[in-house]
């Protein structure tokens, strides 16, 4: 288990307040970075490729199997086209920014 920083950034005074730490698992991480590639109907292979890794590993990040490294999980985001609030947080989490609490059921 991961602990990630949630902070807030106040731009008019360049502060930054640590929040919380909010646990993050790596299968966390890989069923949001699929869920991600799926929603702008990427292929495993594009998003590899907009990445500069295999396909293969897209796919054992995806499974948990494997762990990204920062620099390798940056160019993952950006592929996507995504922040890390996105990657890091449960999609249900309701203390998640970026993300919409659905609830029991959805």
């Amino acid at each position: 288990m991961y602990g990630v920083r949630v902070v807030d950034y106040n731009t008019n005074s360049a502060t930054v307040t640590l929040k919380e730490v909010v646990p993050v698992d790596i299968e966390t991480i890989g069923l949001n970075i699929r869920k991600c590639r799926n929603a702008k109907k990427m292929r495993q292979e594009d998003l590899a490729q907009k990445a500069n890794v295999s396909s293969n590993y897209i796919s054992a990040v995806e499974r948990g199997v494997k762990i990204p490294s920062v620099e390798t999980l940056i160019d993952i985001m950006n592929a996507l086209g995504v922040s890390a609030d996105m990657i890091f947080c449960d999609y249900t989490d309701p203390q998640c920014p970026g993300h919409r609490y659905r609830g029991p059921g959805g």
